[in-house]
């Protein structure tokens, strides 16, 4: 399964994400709080407030990479997303699943480049 990674700057990364909900799959929010576990749980923060709290944050790592086909599971994945560490030191994790053809259109629409 080959990989394509794609840089998603700031300044793209509200529009690009907010089209991608848009035409999700599947959407993941969950949080990593590490006084009370070193796993992720689910969180009460909606995908808006996440999504919210990336693009006004400095501690915002985004992600857009396109996974090759996935036999074993019989379908295309992309993990298309962001993590932030919020003030209450807690990390939120935004996560998008597209089909593997729109993320190419949004890779080819906001002129994203191949890392």
């Amino acid at each position: 399964m080959s990989r394509s990674f794609f840089k998603l700057p700031k300044s793209k990364a509200e529009k690009v994400l907010g089209e991608a909900l848009k035409i999700a799959t599947t959407i993941t929010v969950d949080q990593l709080d590490c006084i009370k576990s070193f796993c992720r749980t689910p969180t009460i923060k909606t995908t808006d407030e996440i999504l919210k709290m990336g693009v006004e944050s400095p501690n915002t790592h985004y992600v857009f990479i396109i996974n090759g086909y996935n036999n074993s599971i019989n379908e295309s994945m992309t993990d298309i997303g962001l993590s932030v560490s919020a003030k209450d030191n807690i990390t939120y994790f935004l996560w998008i699943n597209v089909d593997r053809e729109l993320a190419y259109g949004l890779v080819k629409k906001y002129k994203l480049k191949s890392m």
